[in-house]
């Protein structure tokens, strides 16, 4: 890898590059085409050896771009799913909606699950355009 950002509290490589959702770095893998791997699994290939297909490649600093071949080692999915600092990996919540109100107090809505938060006051805009339009329709007919 010839990009490589160190983080001086943690110790991890990083290469900078964009990443997934999830947070790992996807490359594409020479001389096989529209094949892309991890960084950290091509990393791992390189520095380590072999990978068993029946393991995964799990980091141990819990930080997906990271691929530093000492912190990186093979492990089933179980294992790999155990050892999530779910923590680390939440996505902090949104202070404001896209529109730019607040996402506090009486300003939020949450979905019938109670896991999607969504802006009361563009929630109501909506409807009144929704209503005027369906308003229309119903006269039209």
């Amino acid at each position: 890898m010839n990009r490589r950002i160190e983080d001086p509290d943690t110790g991890c490589w990083t290469t900078g590059l964009k990443t997934t959702r999830d947070g790992y770095v996807r490359v594409y893998v020479p001389g096989e085409p529209r094949r892309s791997a991890g960084v950290h699994q091509l990393s791992y290939v390189i520095n380590v050896g072999e990978l068993d297909p029946m393991l995964e490649v799990m980091h141990k600093c819990h930080n997906p771009p990271c691929y530093r071949p000492d912190h990186l080692e093979q492990g089933s999915h179980m294992q790999n799913c155990s050892e999530i600092d779910y923590k680390a990996w939440e996505r902090p919540r949104r202070a404001y909606c896209k529109e730019g109100h607040p996402l506090t107090g009486d300003n939020v809505m949450y979905s019938a699950g109670g896991t999607v938060r969504r802006c009361r006051t563009c929630r109501s805009a909506k409807m009144k355009v929704y209503k005027r339009t369906y308003r229309n329709k119903k006269e039209g007919e």
